[in-house]
């Protein structure tokens, strides 16, 4: 079935919108931003640890340091269609970096922070990649692919994280992240109209050897996708918690639609259940997104519990894995403690950029991964390719506008539909279920 926006309540607020075709991420964000600010002022984009408190960075910050780092990266001779790798955990620094490329016409590509050597360097003859961004603690590990690659060295401590002792760098050049921000550069001139052209490489989970070649207009879609299923929030006072790691769709795309909608995300560079649930207690969190091991290393943790739950309205878990007796036992304690919240299952693929579907309070069924998002297309074809009536299992096929342009190196893909190798089936109210 393909779903429309009719399927969905607009929030009132309208501080997202349909994207253009045309825009690229960087140009949605200030649209978004324009939109939140005209009724807010300037406002926390995210929040760093620092201490025991959190380090508040400004919208105004934040894109005061992505147009020092666009400049920066013209300056290097980077041009549109031009690949940027960051081997980064979830920080600041990963969103400055998604921004500028988008500024600039760059493709963003990400590589998990705890890469290899060798895989680092195999990462970047794949992605063609002109830059690579890494953590300071990182550099002596990583120097080999640092050797190959203009490199800049990250620290923690540029966003509020508490200073360490600096790590050995190696011997190798590179420019630190701080030095390429205070350089004196004339500002980079904004690529117009790239929507649909390639803005970020994502690893394909089933060929290691294959890029997912994603749009601006489908990371800004499923951003605008999340914007309908979410529950109101206050951007001056509700935090979401972002425990995914940003070298994925799901991370990634839930990043970049916490920074458009205001939502304040508060970013934890390393998971630990221990370390989220005393966040959750002491911060206003309304809203956690993560995969079924997050949520079972949450609820499994002593100190998840107490009044902090209580904020908590939406939990995202994308991906199967959660069976129904967890998720009724996860609403029951949150529920004992005042929250409203239910965890809602959704499923997707990275060539889709994160989710399709979503168990959401507008279209929530237990046992379920949800309702097709708006925009999205989910069709169960049988080993012949002819579409299944609801309730038949099948092999589960995608599109719709989230549609990724086609693998790297394989060039473009034409076709509307996308097999995944997944099964499920589509009930009679729409719902699609997982098999196996």
């Amino acid at each position: 079935m393909y779903a429309t926006i009719e399927n969905y309540i607009v929030p009132l607020d309208g501080f997202l919108e349909k994207p253009a075709p045309q825009a690229s991420l960087y140009e949605y964000l200030l649209a978004c931003r324009d939109r939140i600010a005209a009724r807010a002022g300037d406002y926390t984009a995210f929040l760093t640890p620092a201490g025991d408190a959190f380090a508040a960075t400004p919208m105004s910050a934040l894109l005061r340091d992505v147009e020092r780092l666009a400049a920066f990266l013209h300056a290097q001779g980077l041009r549109p269609g031009d690949a940027v790798t960051a081997a980064l955990p979830t920080c600041g620094h990963v969103a400055a970096l998604l921004l500028a490329a988008g500024k600039l016409g760059l493709v963003f590509h990400p590589v998990p922070p705890d890469v290899s050597p060798e895989e680092l360097l195999a990462a970047l003859r794949r992605a063609e990649s002109r830059c690579l961004f890494l953590l300071d603690e990182d550099a002596a590990r990583l120097a080999p692919a640092m050797a190959h690659t203009p490199t800049v060295v990250c620290r923690l401590s540029d966003y509020g994280a508490p200073a360490a002792a600096p790590a050995a760098l190696p011997d190798a050049p590179f420019t630190l992240y701080a030095d390429a921000l205070a350089q004196d550069l004339p500002p980079a001139k904004t690529v117009c109209g790239r929507g649909e052209a390639d803005a970020v490489l994502l690893q394909s989970d089933r060929d290691p050897d294959r890029l997912i070649r994603l749009s601006a207009r489908a990371i800004n879609m499923q951003a605008y996708q999340y914007y309908l299923t979410d529950m109101p929030h206050d951007t001056r006072k509700d935090h979401a918690l972002m425990l995914l790691p940003c070298s994925g769709g799901p991370g990634l795309a839930a990043l970049f639609y916490e920074l458009c909608s205001g939502f304040q995300p508060i970013l934890l560079p390393r998971f630990s259940a221990a370390r989220a649930n005393e966040v959750i207690a002491r911060c206003r969190v309304v809203e956690i997104r993560g995969v079924p091991a997050v949520f079972r290393a949450l609820w499994a943790a002593p100190n998840f519990s107490g009044d902090g739950l209580c904020h908590l309205r939406l939990l995202f878990c994308v991906g199967g894995g959660l069976g129904v007796e967890e998720i009724r036992r996860f609403d029951e304690t949150l529920a004992a403690h005042g929250s409203v919240a239910r965890l809602c299952c959704a499923y997707g693929r990275p060539e889709a950029v994160a989710a399709v579907t979503s168990c959401c309070w507008q279209h929530f069924k237990p046992g379920t991964v949800g309702f097709p998002l708006a925009g999205a297309e989910v069709q169960i074809w049988d080993e012949a390719g002819n579409e299944l009536p609801a309730g038949e299992v099948g092999e589960i096929v995608l599109g719709g506008e989230t549609r990724m342009n086609g693998y790297r190196p394989d060039g473009a893909d034409d076709s509307r539909l996308l097999p995944t190798g997944d099964r499920g089936y589509i009930d009679s109210e729409g719902y699609l279920h997982l098999e196996g």
